[in-house]
């Protein structure tokens, strides 16, 4: 009996282990690209990116047009909305709330331009040409954007959503960061390490008191 004991403490302790390596990356992807011409005749590229944490999946877009990024695993932080984000927050909100709202070259071009131009509060991003009515539906999205966001609101954005933060780690230990992006990612859901150590704490808290049945 303490043999199977030891093993089943031991499976915990793995469980734990396993379940933290797994969960530290987040896997990237991303479906059609759609390339438009921004106010200062630069092109630049849009897309919806398809986001697994591992124990659900989510979406988002990105708020940093500088950086590049490419469909891979990274490990990453998540860090909590402030006001430079609530725009774009807003914006998946209301006109991206579920993965598959937004799906064709006008919406995807038209709300990520607007997430960049909220960010950045720079409206070089405004498409330059109205192909396929991309330009219309940026101005419809931009337009929808409050001037100001009450304490509710505040929180509600706060609930669903986060900044991702991807990064590589290089030969000699150094972080090399990606492309941020803005996610969906709503308080209910679980990491895994959280589930894995509610788990884990169980087997073990059950461990104990078998043992003390038996002594």
């Amino acid at each position: 009996m303490q043999i199977k004991m030891k093993g089943l403490v031991l499976a915990v302790v793995l469980l734990l282990c396993a379940g933290n390596a797994w969960a530290s990356l987040v896997n990237i992807n991303y479906g059609k690209v759609y390339n438009y011409t921004l106010q200062n005749w630069d092109s630049i590229s849009t897309t919806q990116f398809s986001i697994n944490f591992g124990d659900f999946s989510s979406y988002g877009f990105c708020i940093d047009p500088i950086t590049e990024i490419s469909k891979n695993n990274y490990s990453y932080t998540l860090t909590d909305l402030n006001e430079d984000y609530f725009s774009a927050a807003y914006l998946m909100h209301t006109f991206a709330e579920n993965q598959y709202d937004i799906n064709t070259r006008k919406e995807t071009v038209g709300l990520q331009a607007a997430i960049w131009s909220s960010v950045d509060n720079n409206s070089n991003y405004e498409p330059l040409f109205n192909y396929l009515r991309q330009k219309d539906y940026y101005e419809y999205y931009i337009d929808n954007v409050p001037s100001s966001f009450s304490e509710e609101l505040q929180n509600i954005l706060k609930n669903e959503y986060k900044i991702l933060i991807p990064y590589l780690t290089s030969i000699d230990g150094s972080e090399i960061f990606k492309q941020a992006l803005i996610v969906k990612y709503p308080s209910s859901s679980v990491p895994l390490p959280g589930a894995a150590i509610l788990l884990g704490s169980g087997l073990i808290g059950l461990v104990g008191l078998r043992r003390r049945q038996i002594r």
